[in-house]
């Protein structure tokens, strides 16, 4: 008899939790006020939990730092060779001189031809 009682406590309040959450959004749409206080509320739970997960438990547990930070050797000449081959290649391109493309059509500016006319 007991499972049967309890079963029907669980049809019941299923039933009650959905007649709940079909008057949520009618009740949201009456008034911006409780549809304000309903996304605060929302918010303010997920903040909650978001700063239980990341900030609170991560006090709790205590790490080990010698094992953090491993530099391999190999790898990390291999990089530096790398970046050492750009930086050459990236001066090198500041050393070469190219030809001025508009070195055959020089643009005076007002200034430069009325000295010109005052000069002839």
């Amino acid at each position: 008899m007991k499972s049967l009682n309890i079963k029907a406590n669980i049809k019941n309040n299923i039933k009650r939790l959905k007649k709940l959450l079909t008057k949520i959004p009618i009740i949201l749409t009456k008034s911006i006020s409780s549809t304000c206080f309903f996304i605060f509320f929302i918010t303010l739970i997920i903040g909650a939990f978001l700063y239980y997960k990341y900030d609170f438990l991560l006090q709790k547990t205590e790490f080990d730092n010698s094992n953090i930070f491993q530099l391999k050797e190999k790898i990390y000449q291999e990089i530096s060779a790398i970046w050492q081959e750009e930086k050459n290649q990236f001066e090198e391109t500041n050393l070469k001189e190219y030809p001025d493309p508009f070195k055959k059509y020089i643009i005076k500016t007002e200034e430069e031809i009325s000295e010109e006319e005052l000069t002839e």
